[in-house]
């Protein structure tokens, strides 16, 4: 018996290159077997992984934990224990109130959720470009929004004209614009947004009542030698907010949410806890019911809440993944120079953007596709292609480099390089 119309939407792969990921990993590169496939594709850090599993394996969770939450949005220990570490971190400057804070099952759940309470059906959610690729899947499989990609340029500037135009090509298709969800730090492109371009969206999305979500799920991650802190959207906007007209200021609760979690800056994506912080009172009350759908184990909000109010432990663990994190990057964005291979510099999450369109035949789709088979297939190197992630053209390929061990990432640039030499050498005959 056939399922419903939205059982077919969830029938289709979350991700259109998940079936080459789940055949690598049957032979995955090790020190041991030098041969494996090389996977660059996995928006994962593992690198510090093992410093969180020494800091909780030895937790003994109490009887409590057997029982239903006190909250089906966060328990108020681990809501407290994460606007703690928000506001030393990333949130610095201004008080977390932990009953804005909503606790589900993973960032995903709460882009699902919170996208299915602010959207209409075909309504039109901004993105600027390029982007995660399962965003294309958490905004339409169940919530039936439309992704609208558009390409944000720092450079030129006038980024309120930017959006505006985005938001009338939109109109033309009679789609309303109803927010714009910014990731930043980026993925694909491990940047971070200047602050005056984000207030410039703050103030367009205020003057036209768009809602704005910013993921900062990699909000601790940044490792750039000489970048600054990350600050989160939520301080920015409230730093600047005498010079914003009252009228838009009291928008600022309704509109600006913030999305964070345990999966990226903290290695721990098997524990799925993804944060909302809102003031929105409507989308507060609506999580109540919701998060019964998505709900973060007791047990797991009460093991990260032993970990989160350990001060010392935070600290340690985020300068030690920062420093590992700068190792890697460094590692393969030199194998990169030294290969002749041109990438978009990262300073923050865990992403090179690289541009292989010199080593296309003919700049199509089609072209990328094949190159990168040839690079899965032959090279036994994976990454995620650039038509997965709304690239501008074709060519560009997004390397996670933070799943592997450091050690593979100039062996995976060597394999690369021979096989696009070989390539090259083809086109020229």
């Amino acid at each position: 018996m056939p399922v419903s119309e939205r059982g077919e939407r969830a029938r289709k792969p979350m991700l259109s290159y998940g079936a080459a990921f789940q055949n690598a990993r049957q032979r995955p590169w090790t020190p041991e077997d030098q041969e494996g496939s090389i996977i660059c594709s996995v928006a994962e850090n593992k690198l510090n992984a093992s410093m969180l599993h020494e800091r909780i394996s030895g937790l003994q969770p109490p009887l409590s934990c057997l029982s239903y939450p006190a909250s089906y949005r966060g328990t108020p220990e681990c809501r407290n224990a994460m606007a703690r570490m928000a506001q030393r971190t990333f949130m610095k400057g201004i008080e977390v109130d932990p009953t804005n804070l909503v606790i589900q099952a993973g960032a995903g759940a709460i882009l699902d959720t919170l996208f299915w309470l602010i959207c209409e059906p075909n309504d039109a959610v901004l993105i600027p470009g390029p982007i995660y690729p399962a965003f294309m899947n958490d905004l339409q499989v169940r919530d039936e929004a439309h992704p609208s990609i558009f390409q944000l340029d720092e450079q030129q500037g006038d980024v309120g004209g930017q959006l505006e135009a985005a938001s009338a090509a939109e109109a033309e298709q009679g789609r309303a614009v109803r927010a714009i969800l910014l990731t930043n730090p980026n993925n694909p492109c491990g940047i971070i947004y200047k602050p005056e371009t984000v207030m410039e969206i703050v103030k367009w999305c205020l003057r036209n009542n768009v809602h704005i979500v910013s993921d900062e799920v990699y909000a601790n991650s940044v490792f750039g030698r000489d970048t600054p802190d990350f600050v989160s959207a939520v301080v920015l906007v409230r730093t600047e907010a005498s010079s914003l007209p009252p009228e838009h200021v009291e928008r600022i609760p309704e509109l600006l949410h913030v999305v964070f979690g345990m999966s990226k800056d903290f290695c721990a994506s098997g524990l799925r806890i993804g944060v909302l912080h809102t003031r929105n009172a409507a989308i507060l009350q609506a999580m109540d019911n919701l998060s019964y759908f998505h709900c973060c184990s007791a047990h797991t909000q009460w093991i990260v809440t032993q970990a989160l109010a350990d001060d010392a432990f935070i600290d340690s663990f985020i300068a030690r993944n920062r420093q590992l994190l700068r190792n890697s990057y460094e590692l393969l964005s030199g194998a990169m120079d030294k290969a002749g291979i041109p990438y978009l510099p990262a300073c923050a999450a865990m992403f090179l953007w690289i541009d292989l369109g010199a080593w296309l035949s003919e700049p199509t789709w089609e072209e990328e596709n094949l190159l990168w088979e040839a690079m899965m297939n032959e090279a036994k190197v994976l990454f995620t292609p650039g038509q997965a992630c709304k690239a501008e053209r074709p060519g560009f390929f997004r390397v996670c480099w933070a799943w592997v061990p450091p050690e593979a990432l100039p062996i995976a640039v060597s394999r690369l390089k021979q096989l696009l030499d070989a390539r090259k050498k083809a086109i020229s005959n």
